[in-house]
Order: C-alpha cells, then sequence, then structure tokens
C-alpha cells in the first residue's frame, strides 16, 4: 500500500497536549482562480482519522434520484448501476464491525451517555411532536475521552474508528502486506496494473505492478492521479462532477449551560425534513448535532449549540477537478441556484428547532459561504452503465478495465442526503468481496 502522508500515530504535540493538526492535506490547490488549502485528511487513514465518525445509512429514495431531481437531472447520467437492496448487506456488515445500530427516530437508548443539553434538546422536541434519535457513531464508548473538539484531530485513544487501525491490523497479521507511508502516486497506467512513484523528498521515480490496483486517494486527487494519466482521453465525464453537500448551520444561544465547551455534544439528529416539510417540500437530508468548535472562549461555547442540515447537491458537469498547465490540482466549484434555495430553506428549519428547543437566539449560516470545506467529497470518478456520462462501472472499474478499481467517495453519481461514509464502507467491502471472488 502506497500512501502519501506519513502514520497520524505518530504525531507531534501541540500545547494542549492533543496531537497536533499536522494530519490536515497542507498541499495548496486552486480553488475557483485562487490558491488556498482545502481541509481534508492527509496521512494514514486518510480523512477518516479526522472525520466527524457518524455513519448513517441514505435512504432507499437516494439510489433513485428521479424521484425528487429529475427536473434538474438527467437521469441516464446519473443512474445508480446498483440498488439500495444490493448495498443494504453491506451497510449491515459495516454497522456489525463497529457495533452499531442504524439510526432510528424517537430511540435515545444508547451505550453512550447523553449530554444533559442533548436529553433536554430531545425532550422539548418530543413535546412539539418530533423525534430526534442518536446518531451512529464509529466511537468506542470505552475509550473516548469526550473531547468537545472531536472531529478535526487525530483521536488521542483511538476510540474512533478509523481506516489506519484496519491496515496497521493487516499489517501485523498479513506477512505479505507491506505499507510506504510518504509515498506519492504520481500516474498510473492505462493498460497494464503499474502505478508510477517517489518516496517524499527523493526526486528518482520508481515502479510497482501488481495483479490488481485499488486506487482510494478521494474523491479530489484520485480524480488527479487518474487524469494525470491520461484517463480522460477515454472518459470525458472524469472530474466532472465534484460534488460536497450544500446545507446549514445554527449557532444558538442558550441561557442554561450547554457545557459544549466541555465535552462531546454530537450525539443526536433527525431525519424527519430528509425530504423538507410543508414549507418546503423538497428534498435536502439528515439534521445533526455538531460540536462547538473553539472560535469562542469556554464560557461562550458552554451556552452554545452547534445543528447542521445536509442539503443534497446536485450533480453539475461544471464542477470539476482537472490539472493546471502547471501540473497542480485546480477545483472549480459553485452550488447550483436550487441548492441554495434549499440551503437557505434549512437555515429556517435549523433556527425553528433551536426556538423548540429553547434557545434565546440563533444565527445560521449556509456551505457556500465556505470556502475551504470539502467534507463530503463525492462524484468525479462516478460509476454508471455508459462510458459517455460515467467512468466506472458497477464494481468500480474503468469501463473495460480489469486490473484497476475506485473504492473511494468518487464513485457516487449523487451526494445522498446523508454523510457518504458508511456508503463508501460498504461500498468497498461489496466491490472487494467481488474481488477476492473473481481470484
Amino acid at each position: 500500500m502506497l500512501e502519501r502522508g506519513p502514520d497520524p500515530y505518530h504525531p507531534r504535540k501541540d500545547s494542549t497536549g492533543r496531537p497536533f493538526k499536522h494530519v490536515i492535506d497542507q498541499t495548496l490547490y486552486k480553488r475557483n482562480g485562487s490558491a488556498s488549502k482545502l481541509f481534508m485528511g492527509h496521512g494514514l487513514g486518510g480523512s477518516t482519522s479526522i472525520y466527524g465518525a457518524v455513519l448513517l445509512r441514505p435512504k432507499k429514495e437516494d439510489f433513485s434520484p428521479g424521484q425528487h431531481l429529475s427536473q434538474f437531472l438527467h437521469l441516464e447520467d446519473h443512474h445508480w448501476p446498483v440498488s439500495y437492496e444490493e448495498m443494504l448487506p453491506w451497510f449491515e456488515k459495516v454497522e456489525a464491525h463497529f457495533s452499531l445500530r442504524p439510526f432510528e427516530p424517537g430511540v435515545l437508548q444508547s451505550d453512550i451517555q447523553l449530554a444533559p443539553i442533548n436529553e433536554e434538546i430531545s425532550r422539548r422536541w418530543a413535546l412539539h411532536g418530533l423525534k430526534p434519535g442518536i446518531l451512529p457513531l464509529a466511537i468506542d464508548p470505552e475509550k473516548c475521552l469526550q473531547c468537545e473538539d472531536c472531529p478535526g484531530y487525530v483521536c488521542p485513544t483511538q476510540a474512533r474508528g478509523s481506516t489506519r487501525q484496519s491496515l496497521v491490523e493487516l499489517e501485523r497479521t498479513y506477512e505479505n502486506f507491506t505499507l510506504w507511508p510518504e509515498t506519492e502516486v504520481l500516474k498510473m497506467d492505462r493498460h497494464k496494473p503499474e502505478v508510477h512513484f517517489r518516496r517524499m523528498g527523493d526526486s528518482r521515480l520508481d515502479i510497482v505492478r501488481a495483479d490488481k490496483v485499488i486506487l482510494s486517494a478521494g474523491a479530489i486527487n484520485s480524480a488527479a492521479i487518474l487524469l494525470r494519466s491520461g484517463f480522460g482521453d477515454d472518459f470525458p465525464a472524469l472530474g466532472k462532477c465534484f460534488m460536497y453537500h450544500a446545507g446549514a448551520v445554527v449557532f444558538a444561544l442558550f441561557k442554561n449551560p450547554t457545557h459544549a465547551g466541555q465535552r462531546f455534544v454530537k450525539q443526536i439528529g433527525l431525519d424527519e425534513y430528509y425530504f423538507g416539510d410543508q414549507e418546503l417540500p423538497h428534498k435536502l437530508g439528515v439534521i445533526q448535532s455538531l460540536p462547538t468548535p473553539k472560535a469562542a472562549t469556554k464560557p461562550i461555547r458552554n451556552h452554545l449549540y452547534l445543528m447542521m442540515a445536509t442539503v443534497e447537491d446536485l450533480p453539475q458537469f461544471s464542477n470539476k477537478v482537472e490539472l493546471g498547465g502547471d501540473g497542480r490540482i485546480h477545483v472549480h466549484h459553485k452550488f447550483h441556484e436550487y441548492d441554495n434555495f434549499r440551503s437557505a430553506g434549512a437555515k429556517r428549519i435549523l433556527r425553528s428547532l433551536m426556538h423548540q428547543a429553547g434557545a434565546l437566539q440563533s444565527f445560521a449560516a449556509t456551505a457556500q459561504m465556505n470556502k475551504t470545506h470539502v467534507g463530503h467529497q463525492v462524484g468525479t470518478i462516478r460509476f454508471g452503465v455508459s462510458p459517455k456520462t460515467s467512468v466506472l462501472d458497477s464494481w468500480c472499474r474503468p469501463h473495460g478495465m480489469e486490473h484497476l478499481f475506485v473504492l473511494d467517495g468518487g464513485f457516487l453519481p449523487t451526494s445522498m442526503g446523508a454523510s457518504p461514509a458508511l456508503t463508501i464502507m460498504a461500498n468497498a467491502l461489496r466491490v472487494t468481496d467481488y474481488i477476492i471472488q473473481q481470484n
């Protein structure tokens, strides 16, 4: 396994003793014409080393985008070549691995102790007929320190489930599994299973060969590697339809302490607005609580509470990843007017929810205001039935190829109304099971 970054569990420490944020990618990307760093993981385990750990199942309707988005999509371009029913056994396998129960509205019993603020919010919502539930978190409650700023850092106790743990276990268990950190993949051969790479800090190029090659560098970097390798000549959809969820975040101020500056409060969510409400009968997504960032002082943070509403953004061929003349990755992204319309509606819903929960004041913002956010990145190497409008077949191989598989979020043809983490993991199990059967 070739990994561009280091092993993040040998980190420097910051002044608080927590693992430093050096696992954030420091590459300068061109985003909409301006050079900037993008907030995504770097190192063994990728973004799972810093992600929010919520593993939500998408809805069955997410696999049939025409039900809700047909006025904006050419359905033959956005067809899912697998069904929800085909994916369900693999969702269940991932959930079993992390000892998770799927999100269930109205069910608040869990192995984790709910923060008092979440108990109070849930009680108030229930009085309004709402049914909050426990978020399925890939976090071991016995190891968890309840860090208030959990995402964005490497977990100091490895309580938060990361790909890194599985890879280390593979290296311990199998003598023929070798991990090469700080090794950059430059390109792949289109006709045979060869990978061209170099060690970081070394200008010498080298080649590794295998019977099968699996690419999983994230929707941005995997697309860039394939473009650098000339795959764009065969697949015009490569790099296109770059998506990350539109949506909204609400910052709510409460009279009584929320203690969000002292403990982990990202525990509850709602899916009753997945398809909007009477005022906004449009496809949105899940609503969930968030940790409170350190931008404010702890006394203020201890009276704040954050929630986010996911909005499934439209796949647009104008949103893309491409290579500049200097070889630098260029990312172009602008939310569709329909995305912004629904995000504005989601702001209203979030503020109403916080009012029902007893907040004194609230402020909400939409995803279009954040210039470094690329969380939930998907879509640039989408799978489908036609090489004209997709790159991968149903087994996540470039159409007509047998030796190469792409197993990150790039394969998704639409972004769904929930975090893609569970779907990416489930699909990886589905495809690797297929690879094993073929061998």
